[in-house]
């Protein structure tokens, strides 16, 4: 494996408080040390506890849905909800769950347990069979998540410094109210009342019950109302500690005692014996593996500790520190570049990609299915609840763009005769091929229908260049000679494939399998181009995040069929796609501007062919309709922007008298399995569609591209769209490379395009329809 690699590593939080978040760090730092390309994404973000980081931060924005366009390596999983969204890109990357385990359901409330056991069985049955790899933090771990394959990497525990100089123990010690002569007993653990049980405070108090003598010290995250709690049970607390406070607690306290009943390697634990305290636990969870002294209940601990001499906890420091001096990051992030080596190498030389691809659409076992209908049933309020918070984060600036939960989230929230329709799977990706770059290929259906197929295919060929694209005409059942005679009449350009029956799902996602280029075009056989349609339908992909553009389409009369597809916001059509300009004048300004919108039609439709294979094509379970903007919106949770072209214009004979009413079994699938999106994103904008002004991200520091590339980039975008909007992202604002570039910058713009240089390491990326690194 070389050192070239691109990983993403996925944690809900990048804070002090919790032991994720230094494993994330540590790994993420070392790793990029070592010349890996390493981006940590997470929901939330302390950026004084961390600092000016080696490696890329960036926001998960919508759940992992735009994985896919970052085109990662490896990605690696640390916590929920990413543990749930793996599967998804078997086959596109390197998948590893990295456990750091659940806490046993049974110590929280019977609702919480509920969800707790029900994740739990998710990742067993759903995640660990069809990822690449599963690595567990202990032994522990590995068995209480049931997976014996699963392999692994312990901890490191040095990450801490020595010792602190700017608090002096004394003073320390006499700002707590400890008492002088009396030993110190600290615990380290996250206070919340909804954490108290699992964390054993229970098992603290009875210990301090039976302590003949001493200073009980408590530290942790927790609020005033929990610090409020502990100090009337006789604790003393500090809350929410800084680094030099933890480092100080340890170096202050006689003994470090654990009372939890589960951890997976308890990060305070070890990090206290490496600081020489002696150290305690109870015989619980993964405490065997990493504390030399371990007792059965808190009363005998009590006991043990009220005849401890001077000489005894020098023993056991010592013994403690030896224990656990083979936890360190450095061995940490070794063993997990060899697995990672080891995955890459092995699933490359065993696994063709055809059975990669089988593997990752495995169906899951009917007990499993079973099992999530009846979770589904007796837990939908509390998922809603919690539900809510991530449509609020999705609201959030680092969290305001797309896909709004996670595939498990839509069915929950759905009402109960919703579900039934909602357990259609989207399709599956295809398994990765190659495409010609420079070609595009436009894919026709067309049956009988002389005088349109000739028509379409003729005016295609006067506005086409040979050598840059391929047609490819589905006929689905033709019988007049008049067309054979046609097809035989064609030229090279043109290939005629037969696919016998019609289904405009089906047939379409065949011609695309036949297709070489790297762009396709879905065209109706009721179109006829005017000149210079298709250069203005592909332009927008020069950025990077367009993935489906759509063209104008006019009526015969000459007015409106088509300028982009929005959401009817009434019944009884609500959720389904109109087309809001139909019949208006072709000149009407509003559909002649280039606009980001939520859907186009399949009547004129071009997307990327890597995409198109991504989403699996369209969707065959629609029968009549709502193939094109059910395809839209999957195109849309991957983060790629759909934009509207009216300069690609072409007529649009047929459909000139469609009724809104068409599918009903198609509208109530499109319904069910959208509504929630179209809910909480398009309808709480004042627009559904909006002009579309590129927005382009450069990192100045970190690009490959030469300027000379960019600038020509940057020109010929801003001659096509009048105007762009360039962010420059620096380390510091006022670092000379960044003002150097924007000046450059500055006289080959015009002054409508807006440039912003930001000094902050954060941003949410997947607003840009470009980055350029």
């Amino acid at each position: 494996m070389t050192s070239e690699l691109d990983i993403g590593i996925f944690t809900v939080r990048l804070t002090k408080g919790f032991g994720v978040d230094v494993v994330v760090d540590q790994q993420a730092t070392r790793l990029t040390r070592e010349g890996y390309k390493v981006t940590v994404y997470a929901s939330e973000y302390d950026k004084s506890f961390y600092p000016n980081r080696c490696y890329k931060i960036s926001s998960p924005s919508s759940l992992l849905s735009r994985l896919s366009m970052l085109r990662h390596d490896i990605i690696v999983a640390h916590t929920s909800p990413f543990f749930e969204e793996l599967t998804k890109f078997s086959g596109l990357a390197k998948t590893i769950a990295y456990e750091h385990g659940d806490p046993t359901p049974s110590l929280f409330p019977e609702q919480e347990a509920a969800i707790r056991e029900g994740i739990k069985q998710y990742k067993l049955h759903d995640v660990y069979p069809n990822v690449d790899g599963v690595i567990a933090i202990s032994k522990f771990i590995a068995e209480d998540i049931h997976w014996e394959k699963a392999h692994i990497i312990y901890n490191g525990a040095n990450h801490l410094p020595a010792n602190t100089e700017t608090i002096n123990l004394k003073t320390f010690q006499e700002k707590l109210g400890l008492k002088a002569n009396f030993p110190t007993y600290l615990s380290v653990c996250r206070l919340s009342s909804g954490e108290r049980q699992y964390k054993g405070v229970d098992h603290y108090l009875t210990f301090c019950k039976h302590l003949e003598q001493g200073n009980c010290l408590l530290l942790g995250r927790g609020t005033e109302e929990d610090r409020k709690y502990y100090e009337a049970q006789g604790f003393t607390v500090i809350l929410n500690a800084s680094q030099q406070e933890l480092i100080a607690a340890y170096q202050l306290c006689d003994l470090y005692l654990s009372f939890s009943k589960w951890e997976g390697f308890n990060l305070p634990l070890v990090e206290a014996q490496r600081y020489g305290r002696p150290a305690l636990a109870l015989d619980t969870s993964c405490h065997r593996e990493v504390c030399p002294h371990i007792f059965t209940s808190p009363e005998e601990m009590a006991q043990f500790c009220n005849h401890l001499t001077a000489e005894d906890k020098a023993t056991l420091a010592e013994a403690g520190k030896a224990f656990v001096s083979r936890f360190s990051w450095e061995d940490n992030t070794q063993h997990l570049i060899n697995y990672l080596q080891e995955i890459v190498m092995c699933s490359s030389e065993e696994l063709s990609k055809t059975e990669r691809f089988k593997r990752s659409i495995k169906i899951v076992l009917p007990q499993v299915r079973d099992w999530k209908q009846k979770l589904k049933q007796k837990l939908p309020n509390k998922v809603k609840t919690i539900l809510s918070k991530v449509i609020a984060f999705s609201q959030s600036p680092h969290g305001k763009t797309k896909a709004l939960w996670t595939k498990i989230g839509k069915r929950w929230q759905s009402s109960p005769e919703q579900q039934e329709a909602l357990t259609v799977p989207v399709p599956k990706p295809y398994p990765f091929r190659s495409y010609q770059s420079q070609l595009i290929s436009i894919c026709i259906l067309t049956k009988n229908r002389y005088e349109l197929i000739t028509e379409c295919l003729q005016s295609l060929l006067e506005t086409t260049a040979e050598d840059s694209v391929e047609i490819l005409v589905g006929d689905t059942g033709s019988d007049d000679d008049r067309v054979f005679d046609f097809y035989q009449s064609l030229p090279q350009v043109v290939k005629v494939y037969d696919l016998k029956s019609y289904h405009f799902s089906r047939n379409n996602n065949e011609l695309a399998r036949y297709a070489k280029g790297e762009i396709l075009v879905f065209l109706n056989n009721d179109t006829k181009a005017l000149p210079q349609w298709l250069m203005y339908l592909i332009r927008p992909f020069q950025c990077s995040r367009v993935g489906i553009t759509g063209s104008r389409l006019l009526y015969r009369d000459g007015t409106i069929q088509h300028a982009g597809v929005e959401f009817f916001s009434r019944e009884p059509y609500r959720y389904i796609g109109w087309h809001p300009w139909t019949h208006f004048p072709a000149d009407e300004p509003k559909a002649n501007q280039v606009l980001r919108t939520p859907g186009v039609t399949g009547a004129c439709l071009s997307i990327r062919h890597q995409l198109f294979d991504q989403l699996g094509g369209f969707d065959e379970s629609y029968a009549e309709e709502c193939q094109d903007i059910d395809l839209c919106l999957r195109a849309f949770e991957k983060g790629y922007g759909i934009i509207y072209e009216p300069r690609a214009t072409l007529f649009h004979y047929e459909n000139g008298t469609r009724q809104l009413s068409e599918s009903e079994p198609d509208r109530l699938l499109f319904r069910n399995r959208w509504q929630l999106l179209i809910d909480h994103y398009f309808f709480r904008k004042e627009t559904q569609s909006s002009p579309w002004t590129p927005l382009i991200l450069i990192y100045p520091h970190r690009c490959s591209k030469t300027l000379a590339e960019i600038l020509s980039f940057l020109q010929e975008l801003e001659a096509t769209y009048g105007k762009l909007e360039v962010t420059l992202k620096t380390p510091n604002s006022d670092d000379h490379i960044a003002q150097e570039f924007k000046a450059k910058l500055k006289t080959v713009l015009s002054q409508d395009s807006l440039v912003v240089t930001l000094s902050e390491t954060w941003e949410d990326a997947t607003q840009y329809d470009s980055v350029i690194l």
